[in-house]
């Protein structure tokens, strides 16, 4: 694990603005009840407080020059897949496209670009959802030169009656409440102080029966979180749209995995710089806090609201089903430099050390009886 010593010394701004998420964090803490505020709230400070948290203040945080590289932002591969798999159900639907959280507009420039070129699509229109208007500027210079409609939208648009929807490393970002097995006992872990720094400290709070009957018998200082939110976010969608398939494609475990007695601290994860760290407390609104996604609870939430679940299967089945050997084949040149980084990006996406195996792909519907070609290897069974 990589400490702070070996990190690029940051900038007077960076550590001003640190300085100043901090200062929000902390008077949240004083004003909270026994000076302790859950972990969620404080994700919800350090990552989405405008112009000063991680997703708002205009920082560069995916790619090579930022904090961590997506698959869209890998290059074409991922894209071009994703397009496979959109194509017979934009058919079917004759349906417009929505992206949750469109990070630099990697997966719409590539999947536009594909439909484009091999599926004749011209005519469409693509809804990109974000909040954080910073990254607008970067979505709209992605997509300035490609066919079909492009629109911004802060929050789910309520006049659509029919999409394809899509939500790439979108809910692992979700704010997220954190727990903790203290001497048999299952507490809520949430943020206090002690001599002004950041400490973590139980929470006197009711915990969901939920996570006391998941955590029930496991070892003291087995730590886990849940991501709150999920639940409306996804009722505001099943009743927004009438006809719909949503694609989710995350990091993540079935329950079985999630729950492991081996990952004694949790999922919590935090970037900075292509280094993982364990301190959530440090760079504060400089690094990202990510923890991975449920998707067994995923899957039960959305079926209790009335989805259909479609299918579910790891990034690497999702990929080569969708045809990704045949476009890699077809992209390779006699340029030898744009060869290697082509296979460096075939390898990042499929291997089961890289995204492969970590990353999960589940497709939620509603009206729709259509067929999925990701998901021929289908693995709801682990669910």
């Amino acid at each position: 694990m990589a400490t702070l010593d070996n990190l690029s010394v940051l900038s007077e701004s960076q550590r001003n603005r640190s300085n100043a998420v901090k200062k929000l964090v902390v008077a949240s803490i004083e004003n909270s009840k026994n000076g302790v505020i859950g972990f969620d709230e404080f994700m919800e400070i350090v990552l989405y407080t405008e112009n000063l948290g991680y997703y708002d203040a205009g920082d560069k945080i995916f790619g090579k020059e930022g904090d961590y590289v997506t698959a869209p932002s890998s290059g074409r591969l991922f894209g071009e897949c994703v397009a496979n798999e959109l194509g017979p159900v934009l058919d079917s639907l004759d349906c417009n496209i929505l992206e949750f959280g469109a990070g630099v507009g990697g997966l719409a420039k590539s999947v536009c670009s594909a439909l484009t070129e091999f599926h004749d699509f011209h005519d469409y229109s693509y809804h990109i959802i974000e909040p954080n208007e910073s990254l607008w500027i970067d979505q709209k210079a992605a997509t300035e030169d490609l066919y079909g409609g492009f629109f911004w939208h802060k929050s789910l648009p309520r006049n659509l009656s029919k999409g394809v929807l899509i939500a790439n490393e979108v809910i692992d970002a979700m704010p997220a409440t954190r727990y903790l097995v203290d001497k048999g006992t299952v507490h809520e872990l949430g943020v206090s102080l002690s001599d002004q720094e950041l400490v973590w400290k139980e929470k006197s709070i009711d915990v969901p029966e939920q996570i006391k009957r998941v955590l029930n018998g496991y070892e003291d200082g087995y730590r886990t979180e849940m991501i709150n939110g999920l639940e409306p976010w996804l009722n505001s969608i099943f009743s927004s749209v009438e006809e719909l398939v949503f694609f989710i494609i995350d990091y993540g475990y079935p329950s079985s995995e999630f729950f492991r007695d081996d990952r004694l601290d949790g999922t919590l994860r935090c970037y900075f710089k292509h280094t993982m760290l364990n301190d959530p407390f440090r760079l504060l609104g400089l690094q990202d806090i990510t923890t991975s996604v449920n998707f067994s609870t995923v899957a039960d939430i959305a079926a209790r609201i009335g989805f259909d679940i479609l299918g579910f299967t790891t990034q690497e089945r999702f990929l080569v089903n969708n045809k990704i050997e045949e476009i890699f084949a077809r992209s390779n040149s006699d340029d030898t430099v744009a060869n290697y980084l082509l296979a460096q990006e075939a390898k990042r996406l499929l291997l089961p050390t890289e995204m492969g195996q970590y990353i999960k792909v589940m497709a939620l519907g509603k009206n729709f009886s259509g067929n999925l070609r990701g998901f021929v290897n289908d693995e709801r069974g682990r669910l």
